[in-house]
Parts: structure tokens; sequence; C-alpha cells
């Protein structure tokens, strides 16, 4: 109701803070603290005195009525107990009757305690004024809304099967019969003698036997015989998954993005930990103890769609024993070689805050393919860590290799648009079937590669971008990978190799069981979580490849809208790739 006289601003602060919190609770004591307030002299205050004052008055309202509680028994109202001051600033309580006009209550600037108090504080009553307090306070609380709830988590179900690793042929049982040394034959028979002789190694100076080229290709034949004498890890979904369920743009050449709100929520959650309540239902994927005791792992849809696979750890291993060690050498010389990373790139990276590079070829927004403008700034440094034979050009031709094992019709479809883009425009992938590579690395303020939830829904759809971990963390709690729409959480320990198509799965990293200290024992978050050990160290190799690079092969021309003008759809045929099998597995 309108004031019949002119009151002091403590008390007009009081009574609008009355107005907010309930008449109920100014009563006895309380509204002698009031009056008494009212009568102080107060000339021409500004809004900090306004706000002093009636911040004071609020202490004596709340101190008040706990006196008159007889002892033993509670007071009526939780908060006098906590003897809690409400401080309910001008644009606070503008805000509060501008959010309730704009949903359709009466008030807003007409409210005389709001009219009066905008008077004080602006020497004005007009509504500009009232405007200029309230839009502002509005939009600090849009930018920091209440969390919602917890974007539902996909349910998904999986059937394990584990292959028995295949027997090593058994040696024939020794003769019960007493051995008789084998006769020597007589020098005189020149074939005789031949047999003894010892055979001589041809060494070819085009690549024998000795070759690089030939120790390769012996190398990946016997990691083969390997993998399938270890036979493999299945998971394949009985409900709930489904590879044309997943977000493709219509189009179909890459993935979509995740839903804005929810991505945002999702995001929010795992950064205070509560993400942990919807991962309790995820298939726990583990790797084995005895690491070389773990075959390579598959995670199918319920069509047997290979969408993720895991490599066994002799992938890297086999071929050299300081393989990883040589690389993660060479990671760290290389890394020292970059210019520095501006804090906005680094910070709008979405994958995390770590260090990172996206180096090879491009297509993005221009009209004909290039080299990122990364590359073209550390070209001489990329020249030498992928040197032909060292460690990067090792592990890349092992990745790519288990690639081509479980991801056939992908490696087939890679090969192929390789072909034509060498054709047209005369380069060939930097990284074997990839043309894309990107290092993630620790720095002083990032311990380890930790990455974010986010989506690569720039990268092509139906494919797969390699992942290697490296450096040293504890794997076995540490930063396991989540698919969310999968509804997995896998562990890859340093060494291992995981394919999959990123562009279709929201996915992020967590620590499987979060082994935390904190001051106040609160929820843990990420500034206040001080992990005990394992922390440190972790680093990710990934290869992938643009979806703009496969678009520009296979339609044959550069850009989408190029394509168009000269008829064509424009469009990837999603359904007809499916059905030819580019995500099957073919059995061992």
């Amino acid at each position: 109701m309108p004031f019949e006289t002119q009151p002091s601003l403590a008390e007009a602060r009081a009574s609008a803070i009355a107005a907010e919190v309930g008449p109920g609770l100014f009563a006895g004591a309380t509204g002698e603290a009031i009056a008494s307030v009212s009568r102080t002299p107060t000339s021409d205050p500004g809004p900090e005195d306004l706000d002093s004052a009636v911040r004071q008055a609020l202490k004596e309202m709340w101190r008040a009525p706990v006196s008159d509680v007889p002892r033993g028994e509670a007071p009526a109202n939780p908060l006098l107990e906590e003897r809690v001051a409400i401080d309910f600033s001008l644009q606070d309580l503008v805000r509060q009757r501008h959010l309730e006009q704009q949903e359709g209550f009466p008030g807003g600037n007409a409210d005389p305690r709001v009219s009066h108090l905008v008077e004080v504080a602006c020497r004005t009553r007009s509504g500009r004024a009232y405007k200029s307090l309230a839009l502002p306070a509005c939009a600090d609380q849009q930018d920091q809304p209440e969390a919602g709830p917890l974007p539902a988590a996909p349910v998904v179900g999986y059937k394990r099967t584990r292959d028995k690793p295949s027997e090593p042929p058994e040696k024939a049982a020794p003769s019960a019969a007493p051995s008789i040394p084998a006769k020597r034959p007589a020098p005189s028979d020149p074939e005789s003698e031949g047999a003894h002789k010892k055979k001589r190694c041809r060494h070819s100076r085009k690549g024998g036997k000795g070759s690089a080229a030939t120790k390769e290709v012996r190398d990946q034949r016997h990691l083969q015989i390997r993998a399938e004498a270890r036979g493999e890890e299945t998971y394949a979904a009985t409900h709930g998954l489904l590879v044309q369920k997943l977000r493709i743009t219509k189009p179909g050449w890459m993935g979509n993005r995740f839903p804005v709100q929810e991505a945002k929520r999702l995001i929010e959650a795992w950064r205070s930990g509560e993400i942990v309540q919807a991962l309790k239902g995820f298939q726990q994927v583990p790797f084995d103890d005895a690491l070389s005791r773990q075959p390579p792992t598959y995670i199918q849809d319920k069509a047997l769609n290979t969408l993720l696979a895991r490599s066994a750890l002799e992938n890297c291993m086999e071929v050299s024993d300081t393989l990883r060690a040589d690389f993660d050498h060479d990671s760290e010389v290389f890394v020292g070689e970059w210019a520095a990373i501006s804090r906005a790139d680094i910070e709008g990276n979405s994958r995390g805050n770590h260090l990172f590079c996206i180096a090879g070829y491009h297509r993005n927004i221009k009209k004909e393919p290039g080299v990122t403008p990364w590359t073209v700034r550390h070209q001489k440094a990329l020249d030498h860590f992928f040197r032909a034979g060292g460690p990067a050009d090792r592990i890349t031709k092992l990745g790519c290799q288990f690639v081509r094992r479980a991801f056939p019709g992908v490696a087939f479809r890679f090969e192929k648009c390789a072909k034509t883009l060498e054709a047209q425009y005369g380069f060939k992938p930097a990284y074997d079937l990839f043309y894309n590579y990107c290092l993630n690395f620790p720095s002083q303020e990032v311990l380890r590669v930790y990455c974010e939830p986010h989506v690569d829904w720039k990268n092509v759809a139906l494919g797969v971008c390699l992942l290697f971990i490296h450096g040293k963390f504890d794997h076995r709690e540490r930063a396991w990978l989540v698919l969310w729409e999968a509804g997995i959480i896998i562990q890859i320990p340093p060494g291992v190799f995981v394919a999959y198509p990123s562009s279709l799965f929201f996915h992020f990293n967590f620590d499987r069981f979060v082994i935390v200290t904190t001051p106040d024992g609160k929820l843990p978050t990420r500034e206040t979580a001080e992990p005990l050990d394992g922390r440190d160290g972790r680093r990710s190799s990934v290869w992938f490849n643009q979806a703009s690079l496969i678009q520009t092969a296979e339609l044959g021309y550069p850009t989408v809208g190029a394509a168009k003008k000269a008829g064509l759809a424009g469009t990837c045929n999603v359904r007809e790739l499916l059905e030819k099998g580019i995500f099957t597995h073919p059995p061992l």
C-alpha cells in the first residue's frame, strides 16, 4: 500500500524486507528495533548508507526474539536460531519485482517500496532508472542458473563373452625306446654334405630379409598371430544401443552436437563430481590385471556393429621394449618446440585446459584442402617427430594396422578417399590412414590429460578416430574413458590403442574411484579435490579424419555447394555404408 507519510530510509528498507520475508517475523522486540532504527536521523544517504543501515537493523531484529524463547525450546523460525541476517539489496528487490512483473504479477516499478528506494539510489522514480537496475540484476541471475536434474542416463544392457586363448601345439611325447643317434652321412655323398652346410642369408640392396619394410610386415604378421591366439573379448549390447539412433547430421557426413543445455548440465555435474551418480549403472570394461593376458576388446551395438575396439598391450610393445619410453621422450622434445599457446585457445578447447596441437590437413571453410595453420608454423618439428622409423612413425603404423584389423570397412573407406585426394590434389595422408594428428600433453597448471565431456562432431561420422594412451599414471583407477550414449566406462592402460567414432559419442574421462581428500568434508570438486596419488603424467595421442576431407573425396567436388550445383544431392549414403558393413568386425 502507498506510504501516507515520507518514511525514513531505514524504515522503508525494513518494510521492504518485511514484505519479502513475511510479517510474522516482525513482532514484539523486532517491532521495537524497527521503530528504533526509523528514528535514526538520516540525511540524504547513498545506496551504501542505506544498505548499511538496514543490515544493522536486521542484526537487531534477529537477535531480539532469541532471548524471548524459553530455554530448551526451539525458536518458531529456524532462521532465528542460526541468527542469519538476510541482506536484501536494492537490486535484489528490484530483480524480484521485475521477474514477478514478467510473469504477469502486478507490481514492478509501481511498488511504492521499489519506487521510494529507486528515488533514493538514482535520484529519480523514472522507469529508465528501474530498468537500469532490473535488467543487469536479472542478467546476473541468468548467468548462474540453478542446477536442474541430470539428463537421464542411457540404459544399455550388455552380454560379455571372452574366447579362451588357444593352446600352443603340444610337443610329441618322448619315445619309451632308447634313442639311437642318427648315423652321420658319409662325406662322399654330395647331397648329404650340402645338407649340413649353413645356409647363407641373402641380403638385398632393394629391401630383403633385413629391410625395415620387410621387418614391419613380419612384425605385423606376428602380432596378428598372437592376437588370434589370445582370442577376443566382446561386449554386445542386448538393448539400448544402435548406431542408427546416434546423432548423425542429416547430410550424413559428420556427427551432431550434443543438446546444448544437457551438455552444460552434464559438464557441471562432471566438474562437481555429481555425475558419479549417473555412472553407477554404466557397464565397466576393465583391463586384465595381468596386462599381457588381456585380448582385444570389442563393444558392439545390438545389431553387432562394432563401435569401439581396444587393442591388446602387445600392439605397441612387441616391436621394441623401449618404444613407449622413446615415444614419451620424443613427445617431450616435440612439445618443447611448440610456439606459445594463447590462454584463449587453451580455455576455448572443449576437451580440457591441457596443451594440444592440430597437425595435418583440413578443409573446414576453405574451398580446397590445405595444411592447418599450426602445421605451417611447426613443419620442421613435425618432420623430425614423425621421421621414418622413429617412435612416432612406428606407433602410428602399429595403430593403423590395429584399425585395419578391427575396422576393415572403415580402413577401406579411408584408403579409397586417400587415393582420390592424391589424384585430385597431390597430397597423401600424413599419418597412414589419417590426415590429422593431435598430441594432448600436460602443462605446469594441468598435470594430466583429463578430458571434459565433449563430442568431436566435426569428424567423419562413419569412421573412427585412433587413440593411444601414454605417460605414467595409475590406469587401474584413473582416467577411464566414458562413452555416454553407449553406457560404458572403459579402462585404457598406457601403451594401448582404442578406436571408435568420436563424432557420435559424448565422451570424457573419469576416475573410476575418486580417491580424494577435501578440507571441509563437502562434495569434492575439481578445484577442492586433492588426489592422493596416480594423478600426474597421463598423455594421449589422437589420429583422426575431419568430415570435410572425406566429403571432398567422395563427392568429387571441393564443397557440398559445388556438388549441388552439378546436380548431386551432396549427401552421404549412411544406410548403404552400414548395410555394406562399415562397422562389421570380421570374426577371427
